[in-house]
């Protein structure tokens, strides 16, 4: 039987039956679901910052400045 999660709050998680149940087998969620003060940092972060992971498009101005250059003696 397949369970399926609704969401989660703390060390818990919900299931779409409506079952709370505890999250013993988290490893890289540590500090448990939909924790207020990460999601605030993380807002704040993002909101402010430039946003960097790899293998994603992100800003830099080194990059930039190497385009724009490019894009001038190339004449595009």
């Amino acid at each position: 039987m397949a369970i399926t999660f609704q969401g989660g709050k703390g060390s818990y998680l919900f299931t779409s039956d409506g079952n709370k149940l505890v999250n013993f087998s988290e490893s890289n969620n540590i500090l448990g679901q939909m924790n207020a003060e990460i999601i605030n940092a993380i807002y704040e972060h993002i909101s402010t910052k430039p946003i960097h992971y790899p293998l994603t498009v992100s800003y830099n101005k080194s990059a930039e400045n190497v385009i724009l250059r490019l894009s001038e003696l190339t004449g595009m």
